[in-house]
């Protein structure tokens, strides 16, 4: 069994990691070797979502799909589903951080691997939380920075300048 189970703090609140975890599009900008990623229906997460990804990493193709079997919006959902890697199944929570203005984000899965992930044995634990741990690091860059500068705010460009 590989068992990964990352935190990661985010200065920005819980309504707003809610928002980007909860819409599956979203995993393309921030989860590394994720080439496709389609939920059916398209937009939040929701008791009975379909999810498919195509996802690569060491020079192979994993293809996987999974079902959100358990949610409460606003807080996480749990999912589970099976590919050529074998059974997994995880979830994705959101909870207020101990400092005003964060929140903690866990992501988790379980995963009952397949001939070719077993015969990694140990390592592939190594390999998917190290994984894990990158992308958790650049989800936070990417929530952080829209916090800093949302879309809606006008910034000057270089040339009104004087």
């Amino acid at each position: 069994m590989i068992r990964v189970n990352e935190t990661v703090i985010i200065r920005a609140a819980p309504t707003h990691v809610w928002h980007k975890i909860a819409d599956y599009a979203f995993d393309e900008q921030w989860r590394d070797g994720l080439i496709e990623m389609n939920a059916t229906p398209p937009g939040p997460a929701a008791l009975g979502t379909r999810v498919s990804e195509v996802l690569q990493r060491g020079g192979r193709t994993y293809v996987g799909t999974t079902t959100v079997d358990e949610i409460e919006p606003g807080v996480g959902y749990g999912f589970s589903g099976e590919g050529p890697s074998g059974r997994i199944t995880g979830s994705r929570t959101v909870q207020p951080g101990s400092i005003r203005g964060t929140t903690e984000f866990t992501y988790a899965f379980d995963l009952q691997p397949g001939l070719f992930i077993r015969a990694l044995g140990p390592i592939a634990t190594r390999i998917a939380r190290s994984a894990m741990k990158r992308d958790l690091a650049t989800l936070r860059t990417i929530l952080e920075h829209e916090v800093r500068f949302p879309s809606n705010t006008l910034l000057p460009d270089a040339d009104s300048r004087e």
